[in-house]
């Protein structure tokens, strides 16, 4: 598995827009809506059921957003699921 640095992950957030959940439009993501945060975090979800594929977790207008570490980008993480 290939594995982005928290500079790809960034850019791969900044000057996107993203759709957050119960919003009924993109947010478009300049670089002074993102706080970054200094660690990797995981949980058991639906994006990602295996401890190896942490995410970056970023906050865009006191938001968070996640980057799996294979850069596949997330504005939510869902356990709700059977079997999660």
């Amino acid at each position: 598995m290939p594995a982005v640095s928290r500079r790809k992950a960034l850019s791969l957030i900044v000057d996107k827009e993203l759709h957050f959940e119960g919003d009924a439009h993109a947010t478009r993501v300049s670089r002074n809506d993102v706080e970054i945060t200094r660690t990797l975090v995981w949980k058991p979800c639906h994006e990602s059921s295996c401890p190896f594929y942490p995410f970056f977790q970023f906050l865009v207008r006191s938001r968070p957003v996640f980057v799996r570490i294979d850069g596949v980008v997330f504005t939510a993480l869902h356990n709700d699921l059977a079997g999660m």
